[in-house]
Formats: C-alpha cells, sequence, structure tokens
C-alpha cells in the first residue's frame, strides 16, 4: 500500500507481456498488520528501526494511516492485516503475495486476507484514506 513505485512502469509491463508480479512486504515488516503500537519501542538489533518508514514523522504518519484503516477492516469483516493483504493481492497484476510470519496464528490470520475481493465502497474508502495518507517521504529498500 505504501510501496507502489512499480505501479508506473512495471505493472504495465508485466501485464502486458503476462508476467506475474509476486509482492514481498505487504505489510512492511509488521507496520501494516496494525499490531504495533505508537509508542513501539524496537528492540537493540531490530532491522526495522533503520527504516525511514519506521521513524519519526514518518512513523506517525504511517500510525495515523493504520488506525484509518481499522474502522475499514471492521467494516469489510477483517483484521488490519487481512485488509491490507486483501487489496494488494486485488491489485492489477499482482499475482500472489509474500507475507512474513513468526507464529502459526499469523500465517492462518494471513491466509484469510487472500479471500474474495474486497467491495467496491470497502476499496472506495482505502483508497481516500491512501490519499489522505499521501505518498512516503521515503520508501523502504526493495
Amino acid at each position: 500500500m505504501l510501496q507502489r513505485e512499480i505501479e508506473q512502469d512495471l505493472v504495465p509491463w508485466c501485464l502486458a507481456q503476462g508476467v506475474a508480479i509476486v509482492v514481498y512486504w505487504p505489510l512492511l515488516k509488521g507496520l501494516l498488520a496494525g499490531k504495533l503500537a505508537r509508542d513501539h519501542v524496537f528492540a537493540a538489533g531490530d532491522g526495522r528501526s533503520k527504516y525511514p518508514m519506521f521513524q519519526g514523522a514518518e512513523w506517525q504518519k504511517n500510525q495515523d494511516f493504520v488506525d484509518r484503516l481499522r474502522p475499514i477492516a471492521v467494516e469489510a469483516g477483517l483484521s488490519v492485516a487481512q485488509l491490507v493483504i486483501n487489496w494488494t493481492v486485488h491489485q492489477p497484476g499482482i499475482t500472489s503475495t509474500l507475507c512474513g510470519a513468526k507464529r502459526p496464528e499469523q500465517v492462518i490470520e494471513n491466509a484469510g486476507g487472500a479471500a474474495l475481493p474486497l467491495a467496491p465502497e470497502i476499496l472506495a474508502k482505502i483508497d481516500a484514506t491512501l490519499a489522505e495518507r499521501g505518498a512516503p517521504q521515503v520508501s523502504l529498500p526493495v
């Protein structure tokens, strides 16, 4: 949701060529799972702390974004993580997504996110929330 650079060139090319796109980090290393508190302190050695998306003003904007996704997820009957995964896997050209998980319950939750496409009114709310968030000032390295 927040790393969309591929939509300009890569996705159209892949669609034209019939090439599948597998997305990784759709939950941005847990950031878009909705489970990292605004005041979360990363443990020493946690690599996420080096990424700008997890620091300062970008961290706060991302937390605001997740907060705005929460009621949309509830309306859709999904967790925030499932909403993000569902939205991602149903984007044009995206054929699969790789979601990291540390615990079995995360695997089960993530798998539940790839179900039927979201309703048009839910997609409209997500689009409005994305527009309100705006593009990140700094992306994670790909």
